[in-house]
């Protein structure tokens, strides 16, 4: 699975971090609350009200399968978002796709170089049962928090960015040596030259 921007050359995704499906049960909780009040709405108002005529039952009825239908399409709609959020941590940068709403699609990324803090939390007794929480992920140059909700073992995955972050230093180190060596043999080349 790749981000959908494009990856620079020699980058390769190291970590695909998607959201838990732990997640889904606060979307279905709250269909279910909607079709149970839209029904609940109709008994009452059947019971109260007379609407006259076949027809205006027929409306009604009709109203209230539109409504429920509404409400079924919204939580798949809900749940389609869901698996839609992602974050990439590739050896250089951390790609986080953000899916709002059907029409906002926000990519946004981080040198891993530039992370100056990460953190997870859990909150509440669903997230300490279920094992998922927020994932953290703050900058040091523009004061940023990039904020990851509904992560699946944020442990585990703040664990692995760490030992991305550190292999990046590692790497840039390596990168600062060799290419003070090549200048050094540069000098040196060409002091020798001058004798």
């Amino acid at each position: 699975m790749k981000p959908s921007i494009g990856l620079q050359e020699g980058e390769v995704v190291r970590v695909v971090i998607r959201r838990s499906r732990a997640s889904l049960i606060a979307v279905w909780v709250a269909e279910v609350l909607v079709i149970g009040a839209i029904i609940a709405v109709y008994i009452v108002l059947g019971r109260n009200m007379d609407f006259g005529s076949e027809a205006s039952n027929g409306m009604i009825g009709f109203l209230l399968v539109f409504l429920i239908i509404a409400a079924i399409g919204s939580g798949l709609v809900g749940t389609y978002l869901n698996f839609k959020n992602k974050m990439f941590v590739t050896n250089r940068r951390v790609i986080y796709e953000k899916v709002e709403n059907l029409l906002s699609n926000k990519v946004k990324t981080i040198e891993l170089m530039k992370i100056e803090s990460n953190s997870f939390v859990k909150e509440g007794i669903l997230a300490h049962v279920l094992g998922y929480g927020t994932l953290k992920l703050a900058t040091k140059s523009d004061e940023t928090t990039y904020v990851f909700p509904y992560c699946d073992s944020p442990k585990k995955e703040i664990a692995m960015i760490n030992e991305l972050i550190e292999a990046s230093k590692r790497d840039k180190m390596a990168q600062m040596g060799s290419i003070l060596d090549g200048s050094h043999q540069m000098m040196d080349t060409g002091s020798s030259g001058e004798k």
